[in-house]
């Protein structure tokens, strides 16, 4: 997932907080899938970037850097994590730490969700 993505102009740093609506992270989403994923807000300090990802077909996302949280905004399917499955359907809460191959399997097709990437990268252990 690249964090360069466009990121909404209401996420200013130095401002102490901030509302997100789903509605505008959705209007950023690629219509034809080819991007699944848009930039809703980052911040330096402390790092922490949200984005909204919605991949079509199948998610071939790699480990990354960072911790990461999911909030799922639609649909359900199978968490793939450290060589474990997990179903999930809407409203849940998942986690995976830096480095953890992991990946969502057999989503359903409106499938959707916030991934927030938060504290400093980390380096492979």
């Amino acid at each position: 997932m690249d964090s360069e993505k466009t990121t909404l102009p209401n996420t200013d740093e130095t401002q102490p907080g901030f509302v997100i609506a789903l509605d505008d992270v959705q209007a950023l989403l690629d219509d034809q899938g080819e991007v699944p994923f848009a930039v809703a807000a980052s911040r330096d300090a402390p790092p922490m970037t949200a984005m909204l990802y919605a991949p079509r077909g199948t998610d071939d996302q790699k480990p990354h850097d960072r911790d990461e949280l999911y909030v799922i905004v639609r649909g359900h399917g199978v968490f793939e994590y450290d060589g474990q499955r997990a179903p999930f359907k809407t409203g849940d809460l998942l986690y995976v730490a830096a480095h953890t191959p992991h990946r969502f399997a057999e989503f359903s097709d409106d499938f959707c969700t916030w991934v927030i990437f938060y504290g400093a990268k980390r380096p492979r252990a």
